[in-house]
């Protein structure tokens, strides 16, 4: 099939493990009759797959079948005969682009254990090692390299009316793309997009989003929308929990909750390979070692020894601690815990959204008061939670403030999340305690410095007309800081600070300490030269 057949673009793309052990397997161990699968087995299923091409969607479904997969030395054609048998599907070789690639199809040999993983997850570890990932065309499976996928758009349509519709405080209802486009092309796959030199777009048409991107992008914007629509309905309910955006075929849980279990190990130079065999049999979970970013960094997964005694702690906590002695990392990555290179684990990012409706809320409601607060806590965070991790120095780690919504979409690392969900559970605390203890505004304190309305006549040394009182009133949000988030033309609250011209005067409703300062400055102006002060508020900056 030529390079150039339009496809969608594969379900999961990118990375990939070359050795690995699973569920208490090694990639050694040798198999079982009934686990043999025989090439004559396999080339009898291909032969029934083919007579009947698969729709794109029955192939999407293949793919989330979960499989035990224990391939030894496989060649890249048989591995493709293989995922034949087990999706009943079509599958193909991409020759053309792998030769154009510099990779000889012949040369690529699969090995893999994995127990009860979908088969895109064992596509997905089988390939990355080679830089080669598949797509899905014409009613086949098409394995091909990752340059290729990536330049494979294909067009969704996503209802998105509830995201996009607002009414203002006037009632009237109108249509805003801007904020849901902006979240997206900043966390799904953000150097893809036509703003920033790729190739993917996305506009705004009758309440629905239209994107041209690779099946994979799309796959996470479908995910980031259904996890902003369930994020919005908890936070309404009061729910603050941080919810992940998941991919939509593979499966995590399984190796998550084993990550968070108590174990006790006593290790003395103990393999690296052995250990995972360890985990893998204690957990019945799949863990893989990244042979090729180990060999990327120069490090030879089998002199890697592991000393260490931990009697109870939970395997999250020893993993860090056991890797971190030789510049080790672990992630969690399509249904396996990867042992892999510190530097490979800081770029693989997850994303959560974090309802912060909560953090946000202050005396004034208004678009602006709610930023300059989202702008302070994001502040906050990025300089008390691993400060280098993050974009604005450096890193990869990224807060993306979701104003309609009062959430935060953060793409990070799975311990840079940890940290800041717990930052902002003491956050939440603090604020309970504060109140508590009334260290926070509260009614008696303002009752004592109350908001009234006054309505101030321009100095008498002024030119009474609406552009005099109109400089005078720059002058005075210069000076008096208070009066800034009072803005004309805004919606105001009604209990809310409030400054505007009118007919040559100034109507200002704010506190009484605030409005002090205001009489203040006015009557200074009052008892100076007219001429000058004219002079100086015609030059003041607006």
């Amino acid at each position: 099939m030529s390079c150039r057949t339009r496809s969608w673009a594969a379900a999961l793309s990118a990375a990939a493990i070359l050795a690995a052990t699973a569920a208490g397997r090694t990639a050694d161990d040798p198999k079982s009759a009934s686990e043999e699968t025989t090439k004559d087995e396999i080339t009898t299923v291909t032969e029934k797959a083919a007579d009947k091409p698969a729709s794109d969607e029955a192939i999407l479904s293949a793919l989330r079948k979960k499989v035990d997969a224990h391939l030894i030395q496989f060649p890249l054609e048989q591995f493709t005969d293989w995922v034949e048998q087990q999706g009943q599907i079509q599958v193909e070789i991409d020759n053309r682009c792998l030769n154009e690639g510099g990779l000889d199809p012949e040369a690529i040999l699969i090995d893999l254990d994995l127990h009860q993983v979908c088969l895109a997850s064992v596509l997905y570890h089988a390939l990355r090692g080679y830089d080669l990932t598949y797509v899905i065309s014409n009613g086949a499976l098409l394995i091909t390299t990752t340059d290729r996928a990536a330049s494979v758009l294909d067009v969704e349509i996503y209802p998105a009316a509830d995201l996009v519709t607002f009414r203002s405080p006037d009632g009237k209802v109108r249509e805003d793309y801007d904020p849901l486009i902006e979240l997206i092309a900043t966390t799904c796959a953000t150097t893809t997009w036509e703003s920033v030199g790729g190739a993917g777009t996305i506009s705004g048409y009758g309440g629905m989003l239209v994107v041209s991107q690779t099946r994979d992008v799309q796959l996470r914007i479908a995910a980031l929308l259904a996890t902003l629509r369930s994020t919005i309905a908890a936070q309404a309910k009061g729910d603050v929990a941080p919810r992940p955006i998941l991919d939509p075929i593979s499966n995590d849980s399984a190796a998550l909750a084993a990550l968070e279990t108590a174990s006790k190990y006593d290790l003395v130079q103990t393999p690296v390979r052995q250990f995972a065999e360890s985990i893998a049999q204690e957990k019945g979970v799949n863990v893989l070692i990244d042979i090729r970013a180990f060999l990327e960094a120069g490090i030879d997964p089998e002199s890697v020894e592991l000393t260490g005694e931990y009697k109870s702690a939970p395997l999250r906590s020893i993993l860090n601690r056991l890797l971190h002695q030789h510049d080790l990392a672990y992630i969690v990555d399509h249904e396996a815990i990867v042992i892999t290179t510190a530097d490979r684990a800081s770029t693989v990012l997850e994303t959560q959204v974090f309802p912060v409706a909560d953090q946000l809320a202050g005396e004034v409601d208004s678009d602006e008061s709610r930023m300059r607060r989202a702008d302070k806590l994001k502040e906050a965070l990025t300089m008390s939670v691993d400060a280098s991790s993050w974009d604005h120095n450096g890193g990869g780690n990224q807060i993306t403030f979701a104003a309609p919504w009062n959430l935060m979409v953060v793409s990070a690392t799975a311990p840079t999340q940890r940290k800041l969900s717990a930052t902002l559970d003491q956050l939440r605390d603090a604020r309970r305690r504060q109140a508590a203890m009334k260290l926070a505004p509260t009614d008696a304190l303002a009752d004592a410095d109350p908001l009234e309305l006054r309505v101030i006549a321009v100095p008498a040394g002024i030119d009474a007309d609406a552009d005099a009182a109109t400089e005078v009133t720059h002058l005075i949000r210069d000076l008096v800081p208070e009066t800034r988030i009072a803005t004309a033309g805004n919606s105001i609250a009604p209990d809310a600070p409030y400054l505007r011209v009118v007919a040559g005067r100034m109507v200002i409703r704010h506190r009484r300490s605030v409005l002090a300062k205001v009489e203040a400055l006015v009557k200074q102006l009052e008892s100076t030269d007219a001429g000058g002060i004219s002079a100086s508020i015609t030059s003041a900056p607006r």
